[in-house]
């Protein structure tokens, strides 16, 4: 293993740590971070405080050390790259396992030599080396059933060619697959607002199916016996039509929300791995890029158009608005509302250390300095379409012209146009973080 930044014998490693290896990997059908849970002792996951998991909606715990805001307190590398994001309204980013060579858990505090975001401990997915000697290649299809829903599948093939023997090999590994969904959405009958809400007619079967595909791509560069270059590409994405929610009451399996919940995450990684002998010490320099985007869509009815209803218009319980408690509850309150989360995250990462020789048998070390910067942008948009003008038809003046529904009336901040768009809430969250860390050990 390489959990110390230099290769080891797992006996040797002075800390706790699990090791998953590939051929494990296949025979048990461990697809991410919540299979790896399963298998290895003191790490965890539960869902993220912004509601049901889904692709990189987990937060990923290990000795139960965990955090909701800020930096993650469990650390996520592929290889030498870091892929760690700020945690406030997603997730740890979830890497495909794609031609994994093994999966190392280190358990406890790794500040020393991994830093931020290591409180708890640090889950490293280890690729495949390109190989320069031997052209080969594999292809895995796998089929199963999920009961409720239909076939699912999943194709992954891997391809590697050493373009010139000794010099330069390149890996290809590419993975697409398909879960077939098992919610059923019905018809909204009732009002939500009253309480009256019941499953009407079937509308669609299955509508939380999800797609995965991802491809990595890695060369190796050997330019003498003791000086490589690994070059190195994933993309990835993963998507959901839905979440895996339902309603109890309604029945198993049964749901009538107003709004599809699907979730688009996507991962793009390139870095540049470079590695020289230089005699006294091994040099290891490693500059990456992690581009991760999110896109999720939640079903808001529940949170703007129900209150609104029930507390906004209702609760006077005085002309004009005790007049149209009827309207209020079954056509206002039922209006659905999306609210669309976006998330872009952007870090640049430069990391130089070295370490001692591998054939240095007494006193063994490592020291480097480290180098981050990353952006993050958060957008929160959430809308009520066809709120302003289902009002206008009930009451018959304009809702921003409502004492009740434009609390600006009368004040220094008066927005004659406070329901634009029918915009109900919004946040526009900017952050930019850069770590510098020098570390040794």
């Amino acid at each position: 293993v390489t959990a110390n930044k230099r290769a080891q014998n797992t006996k040797d490693v002075p800390v706790s740590i699990g090791v998953v290896e590939a051929q494990e990997i296949l025979d048990l059908h461990i697809e991410d971070a919540e299979d790896i849970s399963r298998i290895v002792p003191g790490i965890s996951f539960a869902a993220h405080n912004n509601g049901p998991n889904g692709p990189g909606q987990d937060n990923l715990t290990i000795r139960g050390v965990s955090s909701t805001v800020g930096n993650p307190t469990v650390s996520t590398y592929i290889d030498e790259v870091p892929i760690i994001t700020i945690t406030g309204y997603e997730g740890t980013a979830s890497p495909r396992l794609l031609d994994i060579e093994r999966i190392e858990v280190l358990r406890g505090p790794q500040g020393t030599l991994y830093g931020a975001s290591s409180e708890g401990g640090t889950i490293r997915y280890i690729t495949n080396q390109p190989d320069s000697h031997s052209f080969s290649g594999s292809f895995r299809q796998e089929v199963s059933y999920t009961e409720h829903g239909g076939v699912n599948f999943d194709d992954r093939g891997v391809l590697n060619i050493p373009v010139i023997e000794d010099v330069f090999a390149l890996r290809v590994s590419a993975e697409f697959g398909q879960d077939s969904g098992y919610i059923d959405h019905y018809a909204l009958d009732g009002s939500l607002a009253a309480g009256t809400a019941t499953a009407g007619a079937l509308l669609n079967r299955g509508v939380n199916s999800d797609t995965n595909y991802a491809i990595n791509v890695k060369g190796l560069w050997t330019i003498s016996d003791d000086f490589t270059l690994t070059p190195a590409l994933l993309y990835q994405r993963t998507s959901l039509d839905d979440t895996g929610t339902f309603m109890p009451a309604l029945g198993l399996y049964k749901e009538f929300n107003q709004v599809p919940a699907f979730d688009h995450d996507s991962l793009f990684v390139p870095s540049l791995t470079v590695k020289k002998g230089l005699g006294f010490a091994d040099l290891t320099s490693v500059t990456s890029y992690v581009n991760r985007r999110v896109l999720r869509q939640a079903d808001g009815t529940y949170y703007n158009s129900v209150p609104i209803a029930q507390f906004t218009l209702d609760g006077p319980g005085v002309p004009p608005y005790s007049d149209h408690i009827a309207e209020n509850n079954n056509i206002l309150g039922n209006l659905a509302s999306p609210v669309d989360f976006t998330d872009h995250f952007n870090t640049w990462t430069q990391e130089f250390r070295l370490s001692s020789p591998a054939d240095q048998k007494r006193v063994h070390w490592v020291a480097g300095v480290f180098v981050s910067d990353q952006e993050w942008s958060h957008l929160d948009y959430e809308t009520i379409p066809g709120f302003s003008a289902a009002f206008q038809n009930i009451y018959g003046y304009n809702i921003n012209t409502d004492p009740m529904m434009n609390p600006t009336i009368g004040t220094p901040s008066y927005n004659p146009n406070e329901w634009a768009n029918d915009l109900v809430y919004t946040v526009d969250d900017h952050n930019n973080v850069t770590q510098y860390a020098g570390f040794g050990q």
